[in-house]
C-alpha cells in the first residue's frame, strides 16, 4: 500500500514519525500504551548506524483530536495505523519492534499484510490481561480491574502511582515511576480511563495463530502486567514464535534496562 503524497505527509505528521539513519534494513519502533517514541530512544538510536530507524507515536499515546476516540476502541485500529505509516514510507521487508500492546498491534498489522514484514519483535506482550474461566491466567482479575478504575475516579494521584508501580516494578529506580505518574497527570482523565479499561479487557488470543510472520518475544522477569503463564500461552499459539527471557525486571525494560534490550535485539537481528 503506497499512499498519495498529501495523504502520506498527513499520516507521518499525525504519528510524529521521525527517521534516523539513511541506509540498511527498516527498523520500526512503536511505543506501548500511554507512552511516546521517547521511550524507545535509548535503544533505537543505537541502531541508526546500520539501519533506517523509524520512531513513531500511537494516536492514543498523545493528545487526541476531536473525533479520534471511537476509532481507537481496539488494537486493530493501531494495526491499521501502522500499515498506513508503512504505506506512507513505501516500506517493505520491515522489522517492527513493539512494546506491550503495540506489539500486538504490529501482529495484527502483519496478519493483514504479511508481505510487508520481515519479522516482529514483541517486548513484554500479552494477548489477554484478564484471567479467564477456561483456566487462562492473564494476571488480572475483574475485581483488580474494577478496583483500579475506582481508585482512578476517587484519587487520581494514587491511581497514577499504582499504575507506575505496576509498569516498573519494585526493583526499578523510583524516578521512572515518578516520571510516568507525572506524564499520566497531564492526560485527559476520562479518555485515559476509557483506554485503560479497553486495553486491559482486550482479548487477541484467537488472532495469534493467524500470524505467519516470524515473531520473537522479549520478556523480562517480574512483569506485573504479564505473568509467565500469559507469556508461555502467547508463544505457544504463534506459528513461528521464539521466546527470549531478558535479564531485566518490570514491564518497561527498554526504559529501565536499555543495554539488555539492545543486546537481545542485536541478537535477534543477526540470527
Amino acid at each position: 500500500m503506497t499512499l498519495a503524497l498529501p495523504v502520506a505527509e498527513a499520516c507521518l505528521a499525525r504519528h510524529r514519525v521521525r527517521m534516523l539513519g539513511h541506509e540498511g534494513p527498516l527498523l520500526v519502533f512503536v511505543p506501548g500504551f500511554g507512552g511516546s517514541q521517547a521511550s524507545w530512544e535509548p535503544v533505537a538510536t543505537r541502531f541508526a548506524n546500520k539501519h533506517r530507524v523509524v520512531l513513531m507515536d500511537l494516536v492514543d499515546g498523545h493528545a487526541l483530536d476531536p473525533g479520534d476516540g471511537p476509532a481507537y476502541d481496539n488494537l486493530w485500529a493501531h494495526g491499521t495505523d501502522l500499515l498506513e505509516v508503512l504505506g506512507a514510507l513505501d516500506a517493505r521487508d520491515v522489522t517492527v519492534v513493539g512494546h506491550g500492546l503495540a506489539g500486538l498491534g504490529g501482529l495484527l498489522a502483519a496478519i493483514q499484510a504479511p508481505r510487508l514484514f520481515r519479522q516482529l519483535v514483541l517486548l513484554c506482550p500479552s494477548a489477554r490481561f484478564l484471567n479467564d474461566p477456561s483456566g487462562y491466567k492473564g494476571g488480572f482479575t475483574r475485581d483488580h480491574l474494577n478496583a483500579l478504575m475506582d481508585l482512578m475516579a476517587k484519587d487520581f494521584d494514587a491511581f497514577a502511582e499504582v499504575l507506575a508501580g505496576l509498569a516498573y516494578g519494585d526493583k526499578a529506580d523510583p524516578r521512572f515511576a515518578r516520571e510516568l505518574a507525572a506524564r499520566l497527570a497531564t492526560q485527559d482523565r476520562e479518555a485515559l480511563g476509557v483506554r485503560l479499561r479497553q486495553r486491559l479487557q482486550c482479548d487477541h488470543r484467537a488472532d495469534l495463530a493467524h500470524c505467519t510472520v516470524p515473531c520473537t518475544v522479549l520478556q523480562s522477569q517480574d512483569d506485573h502486567y504479564v505473568p509467565p503463564t500469559a507469556t508461555d500461552y502467547l508463544v505457544s499459539q504463534l506459528r513461528h514464535g521464539t521466546l527470549h527471557w531478558l535479564d531485566a525486571s518490570g514491564h518497561c525494560p527498554h526504559i529501565t534496562h536499555p543495554d539488555v534490550v539492545e543486546r537481545a535485539l542485536q541478537s535477534v537481528l543477526h540470527a
